[in-house]
């Protein structure tokens, strides 16, 4: 929706997701499947439980996703790039889950987004929130006039309204 609002279009946008594969990444592949957006995966690992492979080879088929592991190449032929958490919210602060939020810390810090990634790029930023500023996203990249972070976050407010008066049998 934020996409579409944006760009007055879906079809043909280029969509850069960074970080770990996660359920995010596949709604979004899913949706470049459904809408013509085309998605690259620049992620050093894949959440296990979110591996689809009759999701991916339907997309790679139809054109609209492949993987890349040129972080930089990728963003630069973007007109969006997202990100979402590195580590899963109700882990974050999980003293049992601390060794594996240092090991992801270590492994996805290259692909933070932040001003040096993006220098000089003309893109759209989201982040499904909430965003760990610091980790998968600098606090700067979050106030940058790029960011539709704060858009998106409105518009889903909207959409899951809407649900609801559906569910509702109000539509």
């Amino acid at each position: 929706m934020t996409i579409q609002e944006k760009f007055g279009r879906i079809e043909g946008i280029k969509l850069t997701y960074i970080g770990v594969h996660n359920n995010v990444c596949n709604s979004l592949i899913t949706a470049g499947l459904k809408t013509g957006m085309e998605v690259t995966v620049a992620a050093p690992e894949i959440n296990p439980a979110a591996v689809d492979e009759e999701l991916y080879e339907a997309a790679r088929k139809a054109g609209t996703y492949k993987a890349s592991d040129q972080l930089h190449q990728a963003v630069a032929n973007s007109d969006v790039v997202y990100t979402d958490t590195w580590v899963d919210m109700e882990f974050f602060t999980d003293p049992a889950f601390k060794e594996e939020k240092e090991r992801r810390i270590k492994t996805l810090s290259p692909y933070q987004l932040n001003a040096e990634l993006l220098a000089g790029q003309d893109v759209l930023v989201m982040h499904c929130l909430p965003a760990h500023r610091g980790y998968e996203i600098s606090g700067e990249i979050v106030e940058d006039p790029r960011s539709i972070m704060f858009d998106q976050s409105e518009n889903r407010l909207h959409s899951m309204k809407g649900l609801i008066l559906k569910l509702l049998g109000a539509l």
